[in-house]
């Protein structure tokens, strides 16, 4: 049993209360020393009869409290069994979605945008696949239940967060063009293709030129303005890792703070104790053999 700071901080102040006690009566009284001694060895000896003896009805109350824990536990499993091990079924495919192999630990800041990209997509399938399970509304046992409830809520918090960096990314595509034409975005807007990052990423490292063909148009301040009409089609090639490295600093913030959500959701998954059928029947026959 783990001993509280609390406990061990009355442990060490009783001990240095006697021992400072015991040190001034031997200052007062030199020629008793062997009483003093023997007073201060009792003392302590009542001090540690009277923790043992606390510490042994903790140890049994804290026993008695797990094993009532254990057994309300294992009679709600009981009680649910089949709904239990139906939706276990269905969750356990989860746990081949290669997302959940990556290592939580690893320096996910380091890697390239297609891994990012990578990463984001599988959450998105994985968000979907969680709010479909969690639709059907299995009456499963809390001990199921609860972990799953709040992987799912962190879910929908990445899924809002990758909803924010997919909006992101048209607009830091078409901001770069209308800057590298010097074009007053005050006045025009642009419209060109999207751009993955996975592709952009495969460009960068082939080195390559890439050529986008946009639309621009003006943007009328009054409703009658004349110049409502202009637009015209352009092309403009541009360096591919120019554009990742504008990429890379004009996404860093959000996908940091997404990658620290994936982080939460990657260790919430590793401690969930029931995935698949097996950790069920794993924990009951565990139970029962003690």
């Amino acid at each position: 049993m783990k001993i509280s700071k609390y406990e061990q901080w009355l442990i060490l102040g009783s001990l240095l209360y006697v021992i400072y006690f015991g040190s001034i009566l031997i200052i007062c009284f030199p020629g008793k020393v062997i009483e003093i001694v023997a007073a201060m060895i009792g003392l302590l000896s009542v001090v540690s009869t009277g923790y043992g003896a606390y510490l042994g009805a903790k140890i049994a109350g804290d026993n008695a409290t797990k094993l009532m824990k254990e057994q309300v536990i294992m009679s709600d499993l009981n009680a649910k069994t089949n709904k239990n091990l139906e939706f276990l079924n269905e969750f356990q495919v989860f746990t081949k979605n290669p997302l959940l192999n990556v290592n939580p630990s690893d320096n996910f800041l380091g890697k390239k945008l297609m891994s990012y990209e990578f990463f984001m997509r599988e959450n998105v399938n994985l968000n979907s696949r969680l709010i479909e399970l969690n639709s059907k509304d299995y009456d499963v046992s809390s001990i199921i239940k609860f972990p799953f409830e709040s992987w799912l809520k962190i879910s929908n918090t990445i899924y809002n967060q990758i909803s924010r960096i997919d909006k992101m990314i048209p607009i830091i595509l078409s901001n770069y063009i209308l800057q590298k034409e010097k074009i007053n975005k005050e006045l025009y807007i642009i419209e060109t293709a999207e751009l993955s990052l996975s592709n952009l990423t495969l460009a960068m490292e082939e080195n390559k030129v890439l050529e986008f063909r946009y639309h621009i148009l003006y943007k009328p301040k009054k409703p009658f303005d004349l110049k409502r009409y202009y637009n015209r089609d352009c092309i403009i090639n541009i360096d591919s890792k120019d554009l990742y490295n504008h990429y890379e600093n004009e996404l860093y913030n959000v996908i940091k703070e997404y990658l620290k959500l994936l982080v939460i959701f990657l260790k919430h998954y590793e401690k969930m104790k029931f995935k698949e059928p097996t950790d069920l029947i794993k924990y009951s026959s565990e139970y029962y053999s003690l």
